[in-house]
């Protein structure tokens, strides 16, 4: 018996998340204490992602006026 390979989720980094959602660092920040955008994954002691589809979520949220930043 084979099994498919699976496809791995593509994980952004900050820079990549301030991108897509056209903010700057301290409002990227601001809106993770507030709990507009999740907490990011750690994946290191000094570095942080977010799955791609969480932050395609976001960009369709805003897009559709259901989440302001």
């Amino acid at each position: 018996m084979t099994t498919a390979p699976q496809a791995c989720e593509r994980l952004l980094r900050p820079a990549d998340v301030m991108r897509l959602l056209g903010i700057k660092k301290t409002k990227l920040y601001s809106c993770i204490k507030s709990g507009r955008i999740p907490e990011p994954q750690r994946l290191t002691s000094r570095s942080v992602c977010w799955p791609e589809s969480s932050i395609k979520a976001i960009v369709e949220d805003i897009k559709t006026g259901q989440l302001v930043l």
